[in-house]
């Protein structure tokens, strides 16, 4: 038995002796591959007509947690009636959301890629193997850019006259930023 097939059959099994706890009920079903649109996606049960519109979260608040189940992944909907639908739990994740009290504050993580933002503007990202660090309209990696640039090219005043950097000085901080910008985008 497969990972997606003993997962499948936990979720059947968990659910099986009670379908229904109060006045909510679950269904197991599949997430339908490209449905997620906003805070909702679309669930076909494994043993019913589609669901669609199934909230990410129970509840409709801006803060909180934002789980995206994985394309054609499992997962538990929960029924508040019968047209009020949310994930209860899923068995594969694509993406999760972070909007703290505030509002402004938020973290997303996906596969390969981690985002922050916050309040005061400040925006960190990692992706494809590089960061990148910004606030307002201020990058980091442009500032980087602009002090070795200036560096490399410096005119130095000597008792002597002018002057530059010794040529293996230069050579050091053209390494640099091609390192940098190796790490920054």
């Amino acid at each position: 038995m497969g990972a997606k097939e003993a997962i499948k059959q936990a979720l059947l099994d968990i659910f099986a002796e009670c379908h229904i706890l109060g006045d909510a009920t679950f269904a197991v079903g599949n997430v339908v591959a490209g449905s997620v649109s906003g805070n909702y996606c679309d669930v076909q049960p494994l043993d019913g007509a589609l669901i669609k519109k199934v909230r990410l979260n129970a509840f409709k608040e801006k803060t909180g947690i934002l789980v995206t189940p994985a394309d054609d992944s499992f997962v538990v909907v929960g029924m508040l009636s019968n047209t009020d639908a949310y994930i209860a739990m899923f068995s594969e994740i694509a993406k999760i959301e972070v909007t703290f009290s505030d509002g402004n504050t938020a973290i997303s993580i996906e596969d390969e890629a981690v985002k922050y933002k916050d309040g005061k503007k400040l925006e960190v990202e990692i992706a494809d193997g590089k960061v990148k660090v910004k606030k307002d309209s201020v990058s980091f990696k442009d500032e980087m850019d602009t002090l070795l640039d200036t560096l490399s090219t410096a005119v130095i005043a000597t008792p002597a006259g002018t002057g530059a950097f010794a040529a293996d000085t230069v050579t050091k901080i053209k390494k640099v930023k091609t390192n940098l910008n190796q790490i920054l985008c």
